[in-house]
């Protein structure tokens, strides 16, 4: 599911990360709102073939094929520039990579990126291991300077917005 309306543009930066393809749309909302680079990782093969088709065109537009707990590491092995990461990357409520993808994020040297995390009312420690909390816990690690809002999405309040002021 693609973010509401100017979400990217109200969290500003030259660079775009996003897991979870899926059809584009957050691909095409992160160039409608003025990234620069867009960057994405999409793991179903039939969805990667549909964007790469849809993007092949936008020379500014990266498109993996794979899962984003590796992908993620080589796009960011090349970033020297503070992100924007939209984290939607998940099959259904069952499975989500979000905390490994936290863990990548936290090891980079840059430590002011924007973290844009989807779909926070599927995320309960009882189903997945973690949680709202927990991944506020999470981010906290790679910089206790991060500020933290909701955001809608899907639905109100089911983005968690994290950011240096």
């Amino acid at each position: 599911m693609t973010a509401s309306k100017n979400l990217f543009k109200k969290y500003p930066n030259q660079i775009f990360v996003e897991t979870g393809t899926h059809h584009g749309a957050g691909v095409q909302q992160a160039l409608d709102e003025g990234f620069k680079e867009v960057y994405s990782i999409e793991i179903e093969q039939n969805l990667f073939v549909e964007c790469f088709n849809r993007f092949r065109n936008k020379s500014n537009v990266n498109l993996t094929f794979g899962d984003s707990g590796s992908a993620l590491k080589k796009i960011m092995d090349g970033i020297d520039k503070p992100v924007t990461f939209w984290l939607d990357a998940h099959v259904g409520e069952s499975s989500a990579p979000l905390l490994k993808e936290l863990d990548l994020i936290k090891n980079h040297p840059i430590k002011t990126h924007t973290i844009l995390i989807d779909d926070l009312r599927c995320w309960d420690v009882n189903k997945i291991g973690f949680d709202t909390e927990s991944l506020k816990k999470a981010i906290l690690e790679i910089n206790p300077n991060y500020t933290f809002s909701l955001e809608e999405g899907h639905v109100p309040n089911d983005v968690l917005a994290a950011y240096i002021k």
